[in-house]
């Protein structure tokens, strides 16, 4: 059965079929059983998925050599079945670890310590008075330069699907509020090694305190003079 066949037969896109069987589209349950249903595979929830397609295409016979006499049976050459190397459901596991694995690194990429511009010029303008301030100051006075979404992502990488809540807020709130105070600590250790600024630890790491250092860096990106 052609592809353009199993589409009509199953009411499933002709694009959708060849995304599948390229291990682009992850299928839902309907169009499982649409698919199921059109090559009489059965119950999908029966189907042992890790095994060999069900639908490869029948035995071809081909004679390759010519006919003998008429008193002698002429032999015949059974050639290999012809069907599809990798079945669809082989496909979508290929797809699916593929997928997983990019997600991994993209994660793992969130976890190191980037230099936001918009957090950066948030940091220095709370900081320009030249008075030691801890870390929660900045995550006041700079929340509003995080990307909620960005937040997000940054606490996903970071707590993955445990169950945390904020009293009074729901997890996705309780991981944009955690995820936008990491992204904040993580420019305020990055400009810290960078020589922008200084410093001062207190008994808690989350209780240090951060004062400018490079007052040229500042004016430069605040767009003032040097005083």
């Amino acid at each position: 059965m052609s592809q353009r066949m199993l589409a009509r037969a199953s009411g499933v896109t002709y694009a959708t079929i060849c995304r599948l069987e390229r291990g682009q589209h992850k299928p839902n349950f309907v169009t499982i059983n649409k698919l199921s249903d059109a090559l009489a595979l059965g119950d999908p929830n029966e189907i042992e998925w890790d095994k060999p397609s069900t639908f490869s295409q029948p035995v071809i016979y081909i004679d390759h050599q010519p006919s003998p006499p008429p008193s002698t049976p002429a032999p015949v050459i059974v050639s290999q079945p012809v069907g599809r190397p990798e079945s669809i459901p082989d496909k979508l596991a290929i797809g699916k670890q593929k997928l997983k694995e990019d997600m991994d690194k993209f994660y793992k990429s969130l976890l190191i310590p980037i230099l936001e511009p918009r957090i950066e010029k948030a940091i220095a303008e709370a900081i320009q008075d030249g008075k030691w301030h801890p870390t929660y100051y900045f995550s006041a006075r700079c929340a509003i330069a995080v990307n909620p979404m960005q937040a997000y992502r940054k606490a996903f990488a970071m707590y993955g699907k445990k169950r945390i809540n904020l009293y009074g807020h729901t997890r996705e709130d309780t991981f944009i509020i955690l995820g936008r105070e990491a992204l904040i600590h993580d420019n305020l250790s990055e400009l810290q090694r960078l020589g922008r600024i200084d410093k001062r630890e207190q008994d808690s790491p989350n209780d240090a305190e951060w004062r400018i250092k490079d007052r040229d860096w500042l004016a430069a990106l605040l767009m003032e003079k040097p005083q």
